[in-house]
């Protein structure tokens, strides 16, 4: 489904829930609708059927401005700039001035061949409902050779 486009259910006052709008529960837990139905929560948390979580209690459509002081609530880019200084301060002094060397967009090959050993040990199927619960859509295939 495309963004802002109707998912013909409607929240405890009747309005209408969107594609990418943000809902809250009874509890106050907010929750922002992805494109297959789902509601993911802000924060941690799994991802479960937005017509589940209709079914399991009052929940409300975030008006324009609870979104907005909600997004200018989260830490500021400066906060941000801060956590990545002190990750590198934690690499090792040889790994430190590697990655002081190398441009921001490229990555260690180190960490890039850990990552890839990392992520060969998740299931496909875990993978792939981990990367649509976080809002991403995509369809994949596996290259089979078959030897005659």
């Amino acid at each position: 489904m495309k963004s802002g486009e109707d998912t013909l259910l409607k929240d405890k006052d009747g309005k209408a829930i969107l594609v990418h709008s943000h809902v809250a529960d009874a509890k106050g837990d907010i929750y922002r609708v992805n494109a297959f139905l789902q509601a993911v929560p802000l924060g941690d948390g799994v991802a479960v059927q937005l017509a589940d979580l209709l079914r399991t209690g009052e929940v409300r459509v975030l008006t324009a401005q609870e979104v907005l002081e909600m997004q200018a609530s989260k830490p500021a880019p400066a906060a941000a700039a801060r956590s990545r200084r002190r990750k590198k301060d934690l690499l090792p002094p040889a790994a430190s001035a590697s990655a002081e060397s190398q441009p921001s967009g490229d990555a260690d090959p180190g960490v890039l061949a850990e990552i890839s050993m990392v992520i060969s040990t998740i299931p496909d199927k875990m993978l792939a409902d981990e990367l649509r619960r976080r809002g991403y859509v995509f369809s994949a295939a596996r290259l089979v050779i078959d030897k005659v």
